[in-house]
């Protein structure tokens, strides 16, 4: 039977490209608290359609500063700033402003949409697909473990969990494989069977070079009981597709996956999004690139 394994550079991928101004000098504080709407035209975000960049600036203002909330945790100062998004959709951004005295009363809400779906070669299954074993299936995080390059426990790290894409912010580097675990289980169990053959894929993107991310299908409770464990090299801002096509199951009665980005430089953000897996015999319809290796 034929097996396939293959990894596929895609689009270039996000990191924030900071830029800006310096902040506006405060005075000293008086109790006044900014209103947000008063600076609701210096906010601006502009979207580059054909590379899938949105660009972010505001129009420095006396004594105040900007903060934006990307994705509802992710939080910038910076006056101008870009963030590149790989799926089409509309994205929002909550921006505020503070003075010497604090945060603004209230928020602006601005909203964009990106019109493509944007990566280079093979860009997996169709998650979106009947087929696809994880359709309508939630995913949560398990555990963290997270270790320095001596294997002293580190603090979990901060992560966002957004329409199924796990964005993970590594802020301390790691040198060996499994020093940077996340465990991923589901909220209904999804069963194997060694009769069948899988297709599956699943796409990557780091923010600095990476040795390799480990992606473990596995048995929830048993580490022995795998479909798959490969390590998958990740160049900066790059996204790339891990796929297999055709491959043999075991018998598995609830799929978990365990994740690891060991290997990983100071301050890096790695994103998992895009989960499919489903039996080979299903056709979702999806064309497999002619020149792959076995």
């Amino acid at each position: 039977m034929k097996t396939i394994f293959k990894y596929m550079a895609g689009a270039l991928a996000a990191s924030f490209a900071l830029a800006a101004c310096s902040p506006e000098e405060f005075k000293g504080a008086n109790g006044d608290i900014p209103q947000a709407s008063d600076y609701a035209d210096n906010f601006k975000v502009t979207v580059d359609q054909e590379n899938n960049y949105a660009y972010f600036e505001f129009t420095s203002a006396p004594g105040v500063t900007p903060v934006w909330i990307i994705d509802g945790s992710t939080y910038s100062s910076s006056y101008s700033f870009s963030k590149y998004y790989r799926k089409k959709g509309t994205y929002s951004v909550e921006a505020k402003v503070k003075n010497a005295n604090g945060m603004s009363d209230g928020s602006i809400l601005k909203e964009f949409t990106i019109e493509k779906t944007k990566i280079d070669g093979f860009g997996g299954f169709d998650e979106n697909s009947d087929f696809n074993l994880f359709k309508g299936v939630e995913f949560s995080v398990e555990a963290f473990n997270y270790f320095t390059s001596s294997w002293s426990p580190l603090p979990a790290p901060a992560y966002t969990h957004k329409d199924g894409a796990f964005t993970v912010t590594l802020p301390t580097a790691t040198a060996e494989q499994w020093q940077a675990q996340m465990h991923l289980t589901l909220d209904k169990a999804v069963a194997l069977s060694a009769g069948k053959t899988y297709d599956f894929s699943v796409i990557l993107t780091s923010s600095t070079q990476h040795p390799g991310v480990t992606v473990k299908l596995q048995q929830k409770g048993d580490d022995n009981l795998f479909m798959c464990q490969e390590r998958v090299p990740l160049e900066a801002n790059t996204s790339k597709c891990f796929w297999f096509s055709d491959v043999p199951g075991k018998d598995i009665s609830e799929v978990k996956f365990a994740l690891d980005f060991g290997g990983n430089a100071d301050n890096t953000e790695i994103s998992v999004e895009s989960f499919v897996l489903k039996e080979h015999a299903n056709d979702d319809g999806t064309i497999i690139p002619e020149n792959v290796q076995p």
